[in-house]
């Protein structure tokens, strides 16, 4: 039943989104470029984990979702955001999120950031998103 709201939620998410980037992305089609454009010198490096996924790259990227984490109404949305936002930012580098590889990097490099993400989430570890 959890998968079932995820899925859901995230399909609402992604309409939402798909909704009022319309508006923004007539008003400026680099947008997407932009944000596709920094990857390269993320997953670059030795040392690049799961997919061209650094430990640093995916701490950074976690630190920078709290925020929103944070105001999110429930344990569903922040779930639904971080399993969105997870997939399409590793599918940006090329990389297949895998839960328990989330967990290992992000123990060993920022293990403050992890715990709070997963406890607004509700849940105890990366593999339940």
């Amino acid at each position: 039943m959890r998968l079932f709201a995820l899925v859901v939620l995230s399909s609402v998410t992604l309409t939402a989104c798909g909704g009022s980037s319309d508006d923004d992305t007539t008003a400026s089609s680099s947008s997407p470029e932009a944000s596709a454009a920094p990857a390269p010198s993320v997953t670059t490096g030795a040392g690049a984990e799961s997919g061209g996924v650094t430990a640093t790259a995916l701490c950074d990227y976690l630190r920078g979702e709290l925020p929103a984490l944070r105001k999110a109404p429930g344990e569903i949305e922040v779930m639904g955001r971080l399993a969105t936002g997870l997939s399409g930012w590793y599918d940006q580098r090329g990389g297949v999120p895998d839960g328990s590889q989330i967990d290992t990097l992000t123990r060993e490099q920022c293990a403050d950031v992890r715990t709070e993400a997963l406890k607004l989430a509700g849940v105890q570890s990366f593999l339940q998103l």
